[in-house]
């Protein structure tokens, strides 16, 4: 189908056809809980009188609806972990707000500061209200926790370095900053605990389920920079996958051609990786079925959830989704501020 161009031959803007993201097992709608709507309303009042926040800050953590992401992929949970759930990953997307776009970007001194703090937090004696109940599973659920806070704060400290330095980034370099930073590493941990999963520590270190975890960091790192970038391109924000094309000497839509395979390539390798899953006896094999399945449904459930919010394409969400098609800058500010490197755009053959 050939794309729609603006009429005007010196249009600043046009019209591009996005990557398909609704596909493989993203494609179907998911099922949703009966309880989201109370335990949104309930995480997110208990945030913020936590945090103390503002009637514009509340409205603005309201808007963002992230207890609909956690409803996508534990469906079908107690509402009691599912509560726990969304309050966490509530504070985890405000977190990863604070870096992208609040008072710690471009900040790395007081980024770093903010992050020793937390880690103190996580490593301090906190004791359960209950050392008896065999669902906390204390030890081993802390480890697994602390593994996956690890990796995404210090991928944030390092994207709020870049930030502040401003470098040119190849597309290798910047696919690494966006999964370490692009904030699903805590959910992990959430899965098991949502599901109450005993996975030994040799199945979830071993190196098919560590390559799902992070290829599924990629995936969630290119879907958000595809349904990012038309807000951010006017922002000159450059850690974006379509910017780093763009600067590398791609065309508007070239570079989402571009990120389309990428995309595509990890949901292929996923497949792969799904059929060479480690050999254990039924009961763990059923637990890290969920597992999997879990990580399945928090990829799904960010491509849906970007096109619900009206984060990105604000009320042209749904024109958006059913078109596929979206107008961009022919020119954004931070491609006439750049000077493309000679070169490199020959070096994308790899997705």
């Amino acid at each position: 189908m050939t794309i729609p161009r603006p009429q005007h031959e010196k249009s600043s803007r046009l019209l591009i056809r996005l990557p398909i993201l609704f596909k493989s097992f993203i494609a179907p709608d998911p099922d949703m809980r009966p309880d989201y709507e109370q335990c949104k309303l309930a995480s997110c009042q208990w945030l913020a009188d936590r945090l103390g926040m503002t009637e514009k800050a509340s409205r603005v953590l309201t808007a963002g609806d992230f207890t609909w992401f956690c409803a996508v992929y534990i469906p079908y949970t107690p509402y009691e972990r599912f509560r726990i759930v969304s309050d966490w990953t509530n504070l985890i997307f405000y977190l990863d707000d604070l870096f992208d776009n609040g008072d710690l970007k471009g900040d790395p001194v007081r980024t770093k500061a903010f992050i020793d703090r937390l880690f103190e937090a996580i490593d301090g004696d906190i004791t359960p209200a209950d050392q008896n109940d065999p669902d906390l599973d204390y030890v081993d659920k802390q480890k697994f926790y602390r593994r996956a806070m690890e990796k995404f704060l210090i991928g944030a400290l390092k994207h709020v370095e870049d930030c502040h330095e401003d470098y040119n980034r190849s597309l290798d370099e910047i696919l690494e900053r966006r999964s370490d930073s692009v904030g699903m590493d805590p959910c992990y941990p959430m899965v098991c605990f949502a599901n109450d999963l005993e996975i030994p520590d040799e199945i979830m270190l071993s190196e098919q389920i560590r390559g799902l975890e992070q290829l599924s960091c990629e995936l969630c790192g290119l879907q958000n920079d595809v349904v990012s970038y038309r807000k951010e391109e006017s922002e000159s924000v450059t850690h974006n996958m379509i910017a780093v094309c763009r600067l590398n000497g791609m065309e508007v839509q070239e570079a989402h051609d571009h990120v389309a395979i990428m995309i595509d390539t990890r949901l292929n390798r996923m497949d792969e990786t799904f059929a060479t899953l480690p050999k254990c006896d039924k009961d763990i094999a059923e637990q890290v079925k969920a597992y999997v399945r879990g990580i399945e449904l928090m990829v799904a459930a960010n491509v849906h959830w970007s096109y619900r919010s009206h984060r990105y394409f604000g009320l042209r969400n749904h024109e958006v989704r059913e078109t596929g098609l979206v107008d961009l800058l022919v020119q954004p500010p931070y491609l006439k501020q750049a000077i493309v490197p000679k070169g490199r755009a020959d070096s994308f053959n790899e997705a």
